[in-house]
Order: structure tokens, then sequence, then C-alpha cells
């Protein structure tokens, strides 16, 4: 009975602690979700958010009880969040009729709403859970931070500086200069929304990161099947994630062919195949960007691991395929906004690049510092087309907010600090994505492979579609993990395998 009293007593206080913890979660679940659901504009709305919160909880309880090694626990918790608060808000959207089956542009504004904050409150106690204890032992926050922040290619700096010295002047020109705050308040919200989730990649441990590729990979494998074979419509906003996943699923077989099952890479090619199928259809120019750059990785690592070909020559010939596409077909001179063909689509992207150049000329600060956060242009002279796409979106002509080119969007807000930001943010993506695939080859470790993709594409994606970058949150936390990976020193690779 001694015994039994004094281990009671002495489980009491540990209990007590972790009971806090568990409560202070559910609050910060069920108020910040029903803050969202609330906010919402309209009845059908207010219940897609509701049920969203309840599905992803759901997800996130499942996978506590089920998963017993913490990092493997957070990594299955966050990715089951993010893919089930996607999916049931877009299902929920068809179910309740705020959007028909092909409304695809006009509903990725209408989720972002709900999917982005509502990511954020659930999200950011589990991160938070995360960070080191204020009572922890000082060699174990220092080995914490050790671990976590020697950032190759200084994309913590970067990602710190878009959230501060791009960021704040762009908020304070929005604030003085624009009336709709409405719309300053979503700008800064994907800012937030860009830099949280970096941040929960950054949290998580390189270990587990390595231990749950081959779950991102399957889940967002079936996921692409869900989404050509079920759903019929895109998981907004996860617009890039179908390479990335296929890339990861084929480094596996290309890196370890004895330890990885064949079904996820017979899967791969075939969605690979049906992507190239398809662009001799009506397929838009964007799928066959993402494609070559799955392609691509897949090709630098097949001659990477053995090196008979020399990395500066696989660097050159990389630069100059940009370059070429930049300098020499339809789809770079639209990223450019210099198209002047037959595509209604690529001339509106050009019409909005010249309104943005005449609108920064307008002053010496726009140009340094844009016109600020809640930034629009007047596109009531848009190709005919292009405007009718932007109606069909519910888009303001007078007052576009989202431009399309993903260069000018930042132009248009933050100016050419903003467009430096920019340049540096998408240098720093390929050091990391070269880093990273360097220590596939030689290691014959694919598990990072997956996570480099993952913002590569989107990069490469979001130049014609600006806002998938900030709002996709696959694409920041995959970064965040791969800085994670490749800041802590090379080990032998673990023999994880696609499931």
């Amino acid at each position: 009975m001694k015994l039994a009293a004094r281990a009671e007593a002495a489980l009491g206080p540990e209990l007590r602690v972790r009971l806090r913890g568990e409560a202070w979660v559910a609050a910060v679940w069920v108020v910040g979700s029903a803050i969202v659901a609330a906010a919402q504009p309209d009845l059908d709305r207010r219940i897609t958010g509701a049920a969203a919160a309840a599905a992803a909880v759901t997800t996130i309880l499942a996978v506590s009880y089920s998963t017993a090694d913490p990092g493997r626990r957070y990594v299955r918790s966050v990715l089951g969040a993010i893919v089930v608060v996607a999916v049931t808000t877009n299902w929920l959207f068809h179910v309740l009729g705020v959007a028909d089956s092909g409304a695809f542009f006009g509903v990725g504004g209408l989720d972002e709403r709900i999917t982005l904050p509502l990511l954020f409150v659930l999200l950011a106690p589990l991160a938070a859970r995360r960070l080191p204890r204020r009572q922890a032992k000082p060699e174990a926050l220092r080995a914490w931070v050790g671990e976590r922040w020697r950032a190759p290619g200084r994309m913590d700096a970067i990602v710190a500086a878009y959230a501060s010295v791009v960021a704040m002047p762009a908020l304070l020109i929005g604030l003085a200069h624009h009336d709709r705050l409405l719309y300053v308040a979503q700008d800064l919200g994907l800012i937030v929304f860009f830099v949280f989730m970096y941040v929960v990649g950054r949290t998580v441990d390189a270990t587990s990161a390595r231990e749950s590729a081959g779950d991102v990979v399957g889940v967002l494998l079936t996921l692409a099947v869900a989404q050509f074979v079920l759903f019929g419509w895109q998981p907004f906003p996860l617009d890039v994630f179908v390479e990335a996943a296929c890339a990861g699923a084929i480094a596996f077989l290309l890196l370890r062919p004895r330890s990885t099952l064949l079904l996820p890479v017979a899967v791969a090619i075939l969605l690979l195949l049906g992507e190239a199928v398809s662009l001799t259809g009506t397929t838009g120019s964007s799928t066959g960007v993402q494609l070559a750059a799955a392609v691509g990785v897949l090709a630098y690592l097949a001659l990477r691991m053995r090196p008979l070909v020399p990395k500066p020559l696989l660097v050159a010939v990389a630069v100059l395929g940009v370059a070429g596409f930049l300098a020499l077909t339809p789809d770079g001179a639209t990223v450019r906004g210099q198209y002047h063909g037959p595509d209604p689509s690529n001339q509106g992207r050009t019409f909005e690049a010249q309104r943005v150049r005449a609108a920064i000329r307008s002053s010496p600060v726009s140009f340094v510092f844009g016109r600020g956060l809640g930034g629009t242009i007047d596109e009531r002279r848009a190709p005919a087309a292009f405007a009718k796409s932007l109606v069909t979106a519910n888009r303001d002509l007078a007052h576009v907010q989202e431009v399309h080119l993903l260069p000018y969007s930042f132009l248009l807000k933050e100016g050419m600090l903003g467009l430096a930001w920019l340049a540096a943010f998408v240098l720093g993506v390929a050091v990391l994505m070269f880093r990273g695939l360097e220590r596939a080859a030689r290691d014959r470790d694919p598990t990072i492979v997956v996570y480099g993709a993952l913002p590569l594409i989107a990069v490469a994606q979001a130049f014609a579609a600006a806002s998938h970058l900030q709002a996709n949150p696959l694409n920041t936390l995959g970064l965040g993990i791969l800085v994670t990976c490749l800041a802590r020193p090379r080990a032998a690779a673990s023999e994880t395998s696609v499931s």
C-alpha cells in the first residue's frame, strides 16, 4: 500500500501537467475553430468550416493513439490535418452547392479563407509542443537548436527577412494608402501562413522526417489517385503535389531497389505517363513545367548515383534549360510579362504585368516598396476572355488583388525590395535542392527527395499562379523539413521503404 501511495504521489504532478497541456490544446482547437467557422459569410461555409475542423481533430486524435513514436506522430498529424481539411472543405463546397464541379477557379479563393486559418489554429498547438520547454536543461536546449538551426543556404534568414524587412514596409504602406482593409488582411494572412508552415517544417526532427518520408509519399499518391478517380475536382489549396509525390516514390526505386514496394512506384509511373499523354490534349502548359521539373529531379539522381557526369555540368545544363525556357518559349515570354500571341490566358497575364509596371512607376516609393499589402490593379480593359474568367471567380475588375505572375505579384505589393527577396528565395530553394539531391545520390537516401521536390515544383508552377506559392501548405512545410534534414550532419541512411 505504501509503495502504491508513493507511486501515485510521484505520478500525480506529471499527470496533472499533462492534463493541463491537453486541456490547453483542446481549448485552442475549439475556440479557434469556432471563430474561423463563425467568420464565414454564409451558413453553408460556416457548416463547412465546422465540419472540416471536426474531421481534422478526429484525424489528429486517431494518429495520436495509433502512432507510438512522437516524431512520426507529429509528422502524420500535420500531414493528416492538411489533407483532411483540404478534402473536407472542397467536398462540402460541392455537396452544398457553394461551387459546382466545374468551378475550380472560383472555388480556389473561397476555400483558402477556411483552410488556411483553420490549419493555423489546428497546427499551432502541435508545433508549440515541439519547442523546448522553459525548464529544459541548457545542454538539451543547445542540442535542439544546434540540430535545427544550422540552416544550409541561409534559408531561415531568407524567410525571416520576408516576415520583417519585406512585409513590414508593405504593411505600413497598405494601411496608409488602401481603404479596403480586408484586402490588406488577406495579403498579410498569406505571409503569416507561409512563414508559419515553414516553422512547422523546421520543428520536425531529421530522424522523424526520414522515417516518415514513405508515409508522406504514400499519402500524397493516394490523394492523387483519389483526385483523378474519385473526386473529379482538385483539393485546393493542395494544387501542386502529384509530381513531387511521384518523384519521391520513383527515387526509392532508384536508390533502394531491394527494399521498395512496387505498387507505389507503379502508381507514380502511371500518373506521370498520364500527365505526359494529357499534354497532347487541352491541358495547360503549367502541367508540362511541373512534369519537366519532376523528370529533371529523377534524371539528376540517376546521373549522380554513379558520378560519371560532373555536378557543375548538370547544374549548367539546368540553368541553361531555365534560361532557354524564359527567353525562347511563349510561356517564358508570359512569365516576363511580354507575351503577344493568341492565347487569352497568357494575354491576360501580360496585361496584368503592364498594369503593375505602370502602378509602381507612379512614385519612387512605389518603385522601391511597391503599392503595399492590399494593392490592386484595374483590369476592366483586360482581354475579354480573361476578364470573364476573373468575373467568374467573383473578382472586382476595378480592384483585382491577386496578380497571376509571381514576379509581378511581388513587384506590385513589395516593389523592387520584394522582387530582390523573391530572387534570393528562388536561388535558396535551388541550392537546397541540389544539395539534397547530391546527398540522396551519395548516401543512397531517397527520403529527402520528396521534401525537396515539393517546394521546387511549387516555385516553378507559382511563376504563372503566384498565390499558390503562399497558400499551399505543403510547399513551405516540405522546405522547412528539407532544411532540417540538410542541417544535420550526414549519417547513414535508414532502411525506410515506401508504404
